[in-house]
């Protein structure tokens, strides 16, 4: 069962134990979205990255709209969901994404699969990354326990497939990360050495700051 955080919703003018998710087309460049990973999320890029002139067709596969920015901030969600916020944004050559509080589990794909060069991390974001069968439903029936068991080892291969495409270690390094680490946390500049982003925002200087 989904975790469940009061917070401010769209829409609504009051704080609602019973939505977890927070979203908004804040205009006509920006996209906010603090939540899961989930089918709202699929829907919300999916419908506003439309809107802004992308177009998907059999010849070119889409065609991308200068100047759009997602910022998002989640700690992880569904992978089948994952698998389609990548395809979208392989279609697309010029979505900054930014990465803000925590990019974790299926959001750290769909971060890594922004535009190169345009992708970024605010300085206290964190990360984590675990094994691709924790962000699915694993309560099985002895009969499906075989052609789920093939499932997964086709997801963490996929998961690993797409890291590799997009940042610096091997292939063969992604898929040893998913075999023998449990729930990995790292910070901003970590996630830059492994090139799942290209930039870190830094840290405003604000008149005398605390060390």
């Amino acid at each position: 069962m989904r975790k469940r955080y009061p917070i401010r919703t769209p829409k609504k003018d009051r704080y609602d134990p019973y939505d977890s998710d927070c979203y908004a087309a804040i205009n006509k460049k920006d996209l906010i979205y603090s939540g899961y990973v989930d089918d709202r999320l699929v829907v919300f890029l999916w419908d506003n990255l439309l809107k802004a002139g992308i177009r998907l067709d059999k010849d070119n596969g889409g065609a991308g709209k200068e100047g759009r920015r997602l910022i998002i901030n989640s700690s992880g969600g569904d992978v089948y969901c994952m698998n389609s916020i990548v395809d979208l944004f392989e279609q697309i050559d010029d979505l900054t994404i930014v990465a803000n509080g925590a990019c974790m589990s299926a959001a750290v794909p769909i971060v890594a699969a922004g535009t190169p060069g345009m992708r970024y991390a605010t300085h206290r974001t964190r990360f984590m990354l675990h094994p691709g069968y924790e962000d699915m439903d694993c309560a099985l029936k002895l009969i499906d326990f075989e052609a789920m068991r093939d499932e997964l080892e086709t997801t963490e291969d996929i998961y690993a497939r797409i890291l590799y495409r997009y940042t610096t270690p091997t292939l063969k390094w992604w898929i040893k990360q998913g075999k023998e680490q449990k729930d990995w946390y790292f910070d901003a500049k970590k996630a830059l050495e492994l090139g799942i982003i290209d930039h870190i925002i830094p840290d405003p200087i604000r008149g005398k700051v605390k060390k």
